[in-house]
């Protein structure tokens, strides 16, 4: 790192974070067969990194926030397989209601700039597979310069109470979601939804001290329908 800002805060019920960083380039020597042909060469561009955060906070521990991330490179021919610019952005939100029951979920979005060499990588890597040959929905397109998708959830759920707990939940990420930029996505092009409900007696007893019942429920589907 080449050089590096940090900064965390917090006015009343909002709290602030963000970190800017610099990474420098680095260069490797690659050998041909018997070590003779030796050149150099860039294995990872000049980036710079940065990510936002903000958070508000209210009196019933309801909460409503943003965040903001950034990755850019500095792309030769060496690395352009790498894409130039990655943005990711979105809001969070936690909404309680009477203090038992909770309404929580996120949105947000991406966009990826590169070479054409570097968007066809994406868009056949493992997380997007757009080249599947059972898809009807995906296409690879060799010279699209951008990569953009959104992905969002929402949860409701019990949150309080002495017997019964539960919670009902739906996601999606659609197949142009990518926010591998600064953060870490195994897939995109997926739908859930999981149910949880939850009887429960915290209560000590002559025989035990607790107990509780789980019946839970998970289903998936990518948005061809495929289970």
């Amino acid at each position: 790192i080449i050089g590096a800002a940090k900064l965390t805060g917090r006015v009343g019920r909002f709290s602030v974070g963000g970190l800017s960083a610099v990474t420098a380039g680095e260069d490797a020597v690659i050998a041909g067969a018997a070590g003779i042909n030796r050149r150099g060469q860039i294995v990872e561009p000049l980036t710079a990194y940065s990510v936002a955060r903000m958070r508000r906070e209210y009196g019933n521990q309801s909460s409503l926030g943003f965040m903001f991330t950034s990755t850019n490179r500095a792309i030769t021919d060496d690395v352009s397989f790498l894409t130039d610019n990655a943005y990711t952005g979105g809001v969070d939100y936690d909404w309680r209601l009477s203090r038992q029951y909770s309404i929580s979920g996120f949105w947000a979005g991406s966009h990826l700039q590169g070479s054409p060499e570097a968007i066809e990588r994406l868009q056949k890597n493992a997380v997007h597979s757009f080249q599947r040959p059972d898809s009807d929905y995906t296409e690879v397109d060799p010279l699209a310069t951008t990569l953009s998708g959104h992905a969002g959830s929402v949860s409701f759920g019990k949150i309080a109470g002495d017997r019964t707990r539960f919670s009902s939940f739906v996601g999606y990420k659609d197949p142009g979601f990518d926010s591998n930029g600064l953060g870490f996505q195994r897939r995109a092009d997926e739908k859930t939804m999981n149910n949880w409900f939850q009887y429960r007696d915290f209560v000590p007893g002559r025989l035990v001290r607790n107990w509780n019942i789980n019946f839970n429920q998970w289903a998936g589907w990518n948005f061809g329908g495929d289970r």
